[in-house]
């Protein structure tokens, strides 16, 4: 079908570059235009510079605002403004990478093709345009469903009895959002992206503080007691999270498939303020993953963690009142503080090595925590940048 679906895109939309009104007739339309389309595709180096362009010919057929739209149309109302607009520039680039490389790989075959052009239909500022086209020996009858708001006759989607353009490329992206996985997830799942960033610390309140994270109500006093507690810093050259007070998790609900992107990486630093603090002998620092709260509303979950006395890549467990906690050692007292570490974890084996199993497919949230210093003369900041999962399992912090 999206072989079919290529076809019939190529011969009826790239259809030269003048300005179509709302007032024409979109059959007559399609007609007028659909020569320059054989033109235009004998220019391989056209199409191909064409790609990267910020304005595709393209731009002139498509209503990207409309594709968007219902590619989410349980969901575009309770999408913020910025995400609206990045889920709409992702279709067009979808739309215009996979078509061009069809192009570019398929001249001869879309050229031996035949249109047979039969009516239109239109009702207000919408309407369809019918048409057949000849593919493999066989007439496929098709559906151009077009909008005139933006003053223009613009395509929003191709249908046939076999196929929606919309779902061909986007299928089941509004069910993942109505799911409750994190827009960043399903846009990297539209896009078939093998990093998807958690975050990038480039988003941040007046006060400096980074969105979309959170801390427990029952940390409200220490918070407001610590001052400046976490906030987003740039002093080098780029952003990073800061975390001046130890004790309280800051938290990101982020509910995405692990088994998709089982890989979780981040960068974070140690610094000491103060006195100069020697080893501790717990935990310093940790990231941890909540994977999902069991029965009795208890969360189960892997740490990664930067320790005072225990060398890297130790594992253990914390038996609790039905559940268990597992930890992972990444960084040991033979690790440098003060100096960014680059941290990559397994967390779908880790899971399945820890608990039997493979992990359920939706995570819940992860969360950031500063430990207290045994000294208490002596204090420890936390720095974290770059958070991201991916697909593809890079060099491990702790191997298995």
């Amino acid at each position: 079908m999206m072989r079919l679906l290529h076809i019939i895109t190529a011969m009826i939309l790239l259809f030269g570059g003048k300005t179509v009104t709302a007032q024409e007739r979109p059959l007559r339309v399609m007609e007028k235009h659909y020569a320059s389309l054989k033109r235009w595709m004998t220019d391989t180096a056209s199409v191909r510079k064409e790609i990267e362009a910020e304005e595709h010919r393209l731009d002139r057929v498509f209503d990207w605002d409309e594709i968007a739209y219902r590619i989410f149309p349980q969901n575009w109302v309770n999408l913020t403004k910025s995400w609206q607009m990045t889920f709409t520039l992702s279709a067009r680039e979808k739309i215009i990478r996979s078509l061009s490389a069809y192009l570019l790989t398929r001249q001869s075959m879309v050229q031996r093709h035949a249109i047979r052009w039969s009516e239109d239909d239109i009702s207000g500022i919408r309407g369809k345009v019918y048409l057949g086209v000849l593919a493999d020996q066989e007439w496929t009858n098709v559906q151009l469903r077009i909008t005139g708001q933006s003053g223009e006759w613009k395509i929003y989607d191709i249908r046939s009895e076999r196929f929606s353009m919309i779902k061909i490329y986007f299928h089941g992206l509004d069910s993942l959002l109505s799911e409750g996985y994190h827009a960043e997830y399903v846009h990297a799942a539209m896009m078939d992206l093998s990093i998807m960033n958690i975050d990038s610390f480039s988003g941040r309140s007046m006060e400096g503080f980074p969105l979309q994270w959170g801390w427990y109500k029952k940390d409200d006093r220490r918070i407001r007691k610590a001052g400046e507690s976490f906030f987003i810093d740039d002093r080098d050259s780029n952003r990073y999270l800061q975390i001046r007070v130890s004790g309280v998790p800051l938290v990101k609900p982020f509910a995405y498939n692990v088994h998709d992107y089982p890989v979780l990486n981040w960068s974070w630093r140690l610094r000491s303020r103060g006195e100069e603090e020697s080893p501790s002998g717990s935990v310093m620092a940790s990231l941890t993953v909540i994977f999902y709260q069991n029965w009795l509303g208890m969360p189960v979950t892997i740490s990664y963690v930067w320790h005072g006395r225990d060398a890297r890549c130790t594992f253990y467990s914390e038996k609790q009142w039905f559940v268990d906690r597992y930890t992972v050692v990444l960084r040991g007292p033979a690790d440098r503080t003060d100096g960014w570490k680059n941290e990559s974890a397994d967390l779908y084996g880790d899971y399945t090595r820890f608990f039997g199993e493979p992990p359920p497919i939706q995570t819940v949230a992860i969360f950031f925590q500063l430990h207290e210093g045994e000294s208490p003369d002596a204090s420890r900041e936390l720095d974290v940048e770059d958070v991201s999962a991916s697909r593809e399992v890079r060099i491990l912090s702790c191997p298995p």
